[in-house]
């Protein structure tokens, strides 16, 4: 979110004028990685906890195929920002696709594999707490 605020005048700032595309290209990036880093959170699940590493190689190779498809119908006309669009496509692709997956597997509704829930916050406060606790036993040195 503060790449996103930021990017358009910091950029330019620090670089200069020359480097504005990037800021713009930056900002049609963003969303893939959001979208990737949920989709790398399920498909982990779907590899490791599931034991089916396949099907995550058959995501993934999906979401490449759009990805270079997406590259060479978007990178003449438009440069890197075509770039940074087809990455984010094909990001969103690879989490849709994963999602599908991982619903079918566990046998849940997708809005249980997406929507955080009270218990999850939960667990994330006790991990939250987990952590904070070992740091400050490790500086003690006990």
């Amino acid at each position: 979110l503060a790449a996103a605020i930021s990017a358009l005048w910091l950029i330019p700032l620090v670089y200069g004028d020359a480097y504005r595309p990037a800021a713009v290209a930056l900002l049609a990036y963003l969303p893939g990685v959001f979208f990737w880093s949920v989709a790398r959170s399920i498909g982990q699940d779907i590899g490791y906890q599931r034991k089916r590493t396949d099907l995550v190689l058959y995501i993934n190779l999906t979401s490449l195929a759009l990805n270079l498809g997406l590259l060479f119908v978007l990178l003449r006309p438009i440069g890197i920002v075509g770039a940074s669009l087809a990455s984010s496509a094909s990001y969103l692709l690879l989490l849709v696709l994963a999602a599908i997956v991982h619903t079918r597997l566990a046998r849940t509704p997708l809005r249980d594999a997406l929507v955080p829930r009270r218990e999850d916050a939960r667990w994330l406060v006790a991990l939250l707490r987990g952590y904070v606790t070992s740091a400050r036993r490790r500086l003690r040195g006990t």
